[in-house]
């Protein structure tokens, strides 16, 4: 009889930890791991590793394009790694739309000093350049709560390497 409430005991304190597992799980995702708070971080923005959830996210991308459709994003998202071996100016054409953000913005991350440097923070349409001296960068997606579609394309010159993450040399 003893030997039975024991059992007993240990399968009660077993689902107790299964429940409280489960339940976890069914939280919002973003909502304890992200804030908006931490998009304006930059500490935080230029950390070595990603850290996102998407509900949605479809498109494709590779060493000088993107183009994606993106909902419940939240988080930091690697999209490109740039790598000079000169002082050089990277033009890039960027689209933005169907924005719905409570914060969301593309920047360039220098990997040596961690300066963050906004590219875009709204529904802009640009083109420009990115400034780089020699040495690693990333392109990031920073947001929360965003959804929306992103178009960029980067006219990468000679003295400059980009590898998209989904590349086999990431």
């Amino acid at each position: 009889m003893l030997r039975m409430k024991s059992y007993r005991g240990m399968f009660l304190v077993c689902m107790l930890v299964v429940l409280g597992f489960s339940c976890s799980l069914v939280a919002d995702g973003h909502s304890n791991r992200y804030s908006r708070q931490q998009c304006g971080d930059p500490f935080w923005i230029s950390q070595v590793g990603d850290s996102y959830t998407y509900q949605v996210r479809r498109g494709s991308a590779d060493a000088s394009s993107i183009d994606i459709e993106f909902k419940g994003f939240s988080g930091r998202d690697t999209v490109w790694e740039l790598i000079s071996n000169c002082n050089v100016m990277v033009p890039y054409e960027l689209v933005v739309s169907d924005l719905h953000a409570s914060e969301f913005k593309v920047v360039l991350v220098n990997e040596a000093t961690g300066e963050v440097v906004t590219v875009v923070r709204t529904r802009e349409n640009q083109q420009e350049y990115l400034v780089l001296v020699p040495g690693r960068y990333k392109v990031k997606l920073v947001g929360y709560a965003a959804a929306g579609q992103l178009s960029m394309r980067l006219d990468v010159p000679l003295g400059v390497i980009a590898v998209d993450r989904f590349s086999n040399r990431w």
